[in-house]
């Protein structure tokens, strides 16, 4: 049995979701969080926050669904802002160079007090 993957999500403001991501983003859950940033994605919010936080493991299969839910967001005009994970997830993103592709941030209370 794959380990699992939490995936948690709130609206602190109209417009706005925040996942939340607990246990491996990896070949075994990518594509269920894939089709649940679908779901989320087509009640046209202008701001998703995606937290990585709770990962403890990341590999290239849920990198590529991050890269392809950003891909979506830039296409849809949509915001998709991911929250820096543990030093392990910050090892994978650097090192692939996709914390410079993706938008990071270590404070995700300020994206939800900006207004659109």
């Amino acid at each position: 049995m794959a380990p699992a993957l939490d995936v948690r999500e709130d609206e602190p403001r109209p417009g706005a979701i925040r996942v939340s991501l607990d246990g491996e983003l990896d070949l075994a859950n990518a594509y269920a969080f894939d089709r649940r940033m679908l779901d989320i994605e087509a009640r046209q919010v202008e701001l998703i926050i995606v937290d990585l936080r709770g990962l403890t493991m990341l590999d290239s299969a849920g990198l590529a669904r991050l890269v392809s839910a950003q891909r979506r967001a830039r296409r849809g005009g949509w915001r998709l802002v991911l929250v820096r994970g543990g030093k392990i997830i910050q090892r994978v993103l650097q090192t692939t160079r996709l914390d410079e592709l993706l938008e990071m941030t270590s404070d995700p209370e300020r994206y939800l007090r900006e207004a659109r």
